[in-house]
């Protein structure tokens, strides 16, 4: 299935608002106790402060967020 460029989905010259999602590739999960037997809790809060400094990089607001445990949502607004 072909996917559009950027450009023709995000207006440039409008606010919108976005939700983005991301996976885990093989069902892996954030806090997966059986990597080795490591404790891999401090993964959710990574993603989490990741997402709000790469907010202030990128210039976009951060409206909502969640961290599961094996994907992210981010509501995402434009200025």
């Amino acid at each position: 299935m072909p996917r559009s460029s950027r450009r023709r989905l995000i207006d440039e010259k409008r606010v919108g608002t976005y939700h983005c999602s991301s996976r885990c590739v093989r069902r892996s999960s954030f806090r997966d106790r059986t990597a080795g037997g490591l404790e891999l809790d401090h993964r959710q809060e990574w993603v989490a402060q990741r997402l709000r400094a790469i907010s202030e990089f990128f210039a976009i607001e951060v409206t909502d967020f969640a961290v599961i445990d094996n994907e992210f949502h981010a509501v995402l607004r434009t200025p």
